[in-house]
């Protein structure tokens, strides 16, 4: 069995942990006809939210960003939330 619907043509996830403990998060599906679903949690100073901040589906982009309450201290308590994340989304895609 496929992991994803057929309608998902391809799928990324991108995340960056950096020495001063800033990270970046970014899940990104593609789906036919060029259309993109996509999110992406940050940890950075941001003018537009709180330094730990969410970027929302399906567009992830600045416009849209709230802030993340379920930020996390250790990158690899970020790399399980992430995956957690992404399983919770593939789920949601076969209902």
């Amino acid at each position: 069995m496929n992991r994803y619907p057929e309608s998902v043509s391809g799928a990324r996830l991108e995340i960056q942990w950096f020495e001063n403990n800033e990270y970046s998060s970014h899940y990104h599906e593609s789906h036919g006809n060029d259309r993109v679903w996509q999110c992406r949690w940050d940890r950075h100073p941001n003018p537009h939210a709180t330094d730990a901040h969410f970027h929302r589906p399906p567009n992830a982009d600045t416009s849209d960003i709230v802030a993340d309450s379920g930020a996390v201290p250790r990158p690899e308590e970020m790399f399980t939330r992430t995956l957690a994340n992404g399983r919770q989304r593939i789920s949601e895609l076969w209902e």
